[in-house]
């Protein structure tokens, strides 16, 4: 700084203000060059998620997806108003090759067909070298994670990374690192060191399918965490604990704390008729640490309404014959005695056979008298047989064989058809839907001629034409040659 006495120098006073005015000029163009458009979606079935949001780079837009809507269409709702967005991050529950999204979730097969042109639709908001991160264990993991992420790359034209192992907190075997990339990516985590240490959760998915079991023990362990477990007990098809009315059946295992609300899928069969028998079903917690904080209900178990699985089945085992229906004849339901059902239930009360794709003159009828307890529904009709009455499972299987499939025009139309078959208890439980398929022929028919009387004047010849003979054919076909014989009175 010059001294008081010494005269100022506006020349270099107004350099160094020319040249201190064009370096922040210049940081300024660096700063907004610098600045990078990135979107965060977070799933709040996220446990905790307050904690993650906290850490999240303050320059990024936050939006949170509702857990009872489709995740998928609300990313799109959101990315529909942007463009050029240089990062996305998903934030949500993960397994191999699988994310779940509120009420959505996206896997290969969902990538390439139900949410493939959302995928289109989210690259379009997208800048060209852009990055999606993907926050969910084990997404990239193994062949199925690979294609998944390969896919979602493919589908959104950006650059992906996921992990392969499980992601969150480090003394739940988790980290924060995307091990797996497709492209090269320039973004940052979304999270900082400090948010990823707080945070005490795991992004997985609890996947635990049992097998039959009958005998020893079966468990499955998974690490125990905060918040409160929510358990339920519902079916799950072909899935179950079985044995005898006195015997007990436990499992033992335990909840993973990525949930807040589990779903645990869990039938109890009997090998023998219970009858008046009281069932217990015991549910209980263990932890070497202890059990805190643990609430789950149950519900009342109404053993009127357990029903087994109901099959029926058709082509394979149960046929039609013949395979094929030519016009003028009919097919029928022949051997269909796999009708079968589990012993909850002996009697059937409905029986459903549907033409599904009906053509010209197609028609679906019943042959002869039903048998005792089983009628014709009014909702029936020419291409739907409703059969209803609580009758025998041998019943069901007769009258299901006095169905008889016609089509009645002389052109008709060849379309294989397709018939479908599903029964239904005095419980109320449905079978699966067996199907058969029927090919229409087509027969060809000769053509018709009919009388035909003229006159001419003797010695006069009379020349006939093919107009002279009333020529038809039902099928609608032209004629090729008419070959007339005439004879000496």
């Amino acid at each position: 700084m010059p001294s008081p006495t010494e005269p100022l120098n506006t020349d270099e006073l107004s350099q160094q203000l020319l040249t201190t005015s064009d370096e922040q000029q210049s940081e300024r163009q660096a700063a907004t060059a610098d600045v990078r458009h990135e979107l965060v979606f977070v799933d709040v079935a996220v446990e905790d998620y307050q904690t993650l949001l906290a850490g999240v780079d303050p320059r990024a837009e936050v939006f949170l997806l509702d857990p009872n809507r489709d995740g998928i269409e609300q990313i799109v709702e959101v990315l529909s108003q942007r463009s050029g967005l240089d990062a996305v991050h998903i934030v949500s529950h993960g397994s191999a090759g699988e994310l779940q999204l509120g009420t959505a979730t996206l896997t290969l097969d969902s990538m390439h067909d139900q949410y493939a042109e959302h995928l289109g639709r989210i690259g379009q908001a997208l800048a060209a070298d852009a990055d999606i991160l993907i926050y969910g264990c084990n997404f990239a993991e193994g062949l199925m994670g690979r294609a998944a992420e390969e896919s979602l790359a493919m589908l959104t034209g950006a650059d992906v990374a996921a992990s392969t192992d499980a992601t969150g907190n480090a003394a739940l075997g988790g980290d924060w690192e995307l091990e797996r990339s497709v492209g090269v990516i320039e973004s940052n985590l979304a999270f900082g060191e400090q948010v990823q240490q707080d945070w005490r959760y795991l992004l997985a998915v609890l996947d635990w399918d049992t097998v039959d079991w009958t005998s020893g023990s079966l468990s499955q362990s998974f690490s125990v965490g905060g918040g409160t477990v929510s358990f339920s007990i519902t079916g799950d098809t072909g899935d179950f604990f079985s044995g005898s009315p006195d015997d007990d059946t436990t499992n033992s295992g335990g909840l993973s704390p990525v949930q807040e609300s589990v779903l645990f899928d869990m039938d109890f069969e009997s090998q023998t008729t219970i009858g008046d028998e009281a069932v217990t079903v015991t549910i209980g917690f263990t932890h070497p640490g202890g059990v805190s904080n643990v609430s789950f209900t149950i519900f009342d178990v109404d053993l009127s309404s357990w029903t087994d699985q109901i099959i029926v089945t058709a082509n394979n085992g149960a046929t039609i014959n013949p395979s094929s229906v030519t016009v003028g004849s009919t097919v029928t339901f022949d051997g269909v005695n796999k009708v079968t059902a589990d012993t909850d239930s002996t009697n059937l009360n409905r029986a459903t056979i549907t033409l599904t794709n009906p053509q010209t003159s197609d028609l679906l009828a019943v042959s002869g008298s039903l048998p005792a307890g089983i009628s014709l529904d009014p909702s029936s009709t020419s291409t739907l047989i409703v059969l209803t009455g609580s009758s025998s499972l041998a019943n069901y299987e007769t009258a299901i064989e006095q169905i008889r499939f016609s089509n009645s025009s002389q052109t008709p139309n060849t379309t294989a058809r397709t018939i479908t078959v599903s029964v239904r208890d005095t419980s109320n439980a449905t079978s699966n839907t067996a199907t058969s398929t029927i090919s229409v022929v087509s027969v060809n028919d000769a053509p018709t001629g009919g009388n035909r009387t003229v006159t001419t004047a003797e010695d006069t010849d009379f020349t006939f034409t093919t107009s002279d003979f009333p020529f038809n054919d039902v099928d609608g076909d032209s004629l090729t040659r008419v070959r007339i014989d005439t004879e000496s009175p």
